[in-house]
This record gives structure tokens, C-alpha cells and sequence, in this order.
């Protein structure tokens, strides 16, 4: 189960399981993009061809950030996930001393403290207990190559299918 999202033009179209899309999602939340026509649901929503671009383009741009501004993963102890670990995309910002976080502003207003941003993500999760993030047990990692491959992946996918359903 998860999201495929068929593109309007002739393309392949991007497969996803739900972990994968709630994570782009997130991704796309991050670097400021709108996702009010994200679906999360496989009912034949349209991404219109023009918020397909916008979202190649912000992903893109947050891929390409080498400042403190850059996405990069919290890895949390999750009992459910492979690996025993849950992998949640996050946007750090930090200033001297290097463990002050700070809030940074995007279009619609700030972004929550990594802690905030995680607990978000695995809101779900946590109320059935699978976990119990903290700020002790949240180690934040640099992306690494798969996860910016398939980041990169979708954002080719976005600029190329002329729009596209989920389904």
C-alpha cells in the first residue's frame, strides 16, 4: 500500500509506499512548498502541472542548501520500524553554541524545534507507543546518498509529469 501518482504526460509513474510519502511530504513542508494539494488518501487528487514545478523547485533548492538551513534526518529509536529506528526528515538551524536550536522562518511562519518537527511526524506512532522520542534520544545525520537519490527522484518526476493524480 501507498500513494502512485500518475503523471499527466508520458512518463513513469512514481511509486511510493506510505512511509516514503508521508516523508516527501514532510520534505516538501520544510523547504516551504505548498502542500495543500497533497493527498493523503489514493483518491485521484490532481498536482496541477504548475505545483508539480513549484515542488521540483523547492526540493530541489533545500537539496542544494549547504547552510545551516540544510534538510538533514533525526534517526529515533522506533520498536515497529526496520533497523528498530524511524528516519524523519528535519530542517536544523542552529546558531553558537552549536546545540542552541533556533526557530527559522519559511513562507508560512517558523518551523517547529526538531523535537516538535519529529513528534509531528510520528504522531501516530507515539500514541500507540512504538515510540517515545526525547531530545536525548534523537541523533540528527547528514542525508545520505539513497535518501537524496530518492528526494532527487520525485523532484524529476514533479518537473516532467505535467501534473499528475494520486491514486
Amino acid at each position: 500500500m501507498g500513494m502512485d501518482c500518475v503523471p499527466k504526460n508520458n512518463v513513469k509513474p512514481f511509486r511510493v509506499n506510505w512511509i516514503g510519502w508521508t516523508f516527501l511530504g514532510q520534505v516538501l513542508a520544510l523547504s516551504g512548498a505548498d502542500i495543500s494539494k497533497m493527498s493523503g488518501t489514493n483518491n485521484g487528487g490532481l498536482v496541477d502541472a504548475e505545483t508539480a514545478r513549484a515542488w521540483a523547485k523547492a526540493l530541489r533548492g533545500l537539496l542544494a542548501r549547504k547552510d545551516a538551513l540544510r534538510l538533514k534526518i533525526a534517526v529515533v529509536p522506533h520498536r515497529a520500524f526496520r533497523g528498530k529506528r524511524a528516519e524523519v526528515p528535519v530542517v536544523e538551524f542552529t546558531r553558537a553554541p552549536a546545540e542552541e536550536r533556533i526557530y527559522m522562518k519559511l513562507k508560512d511562519g517558523a518551523v517547529p524545534s526538531i523535537l516538535d518537527q519529529v513528534k509531528s511526524f510520528l504522531g501516530v506512532d507515539i500514541l500507540f507507543g512504538y515510540c517515545r522520542p526525547t531530545k536525548r534520544n534523537i541523533k540528527i545525520v547528514e542525508l545520505d546518498k539513497e535518501t537524496r537519490d530518492f528526494i532527487e527522484e520525485f523532484a524529476r518526476f514533479c518537473e516532467r509529469s505535467g501534473g499528475f493524480e494520486q491514486w
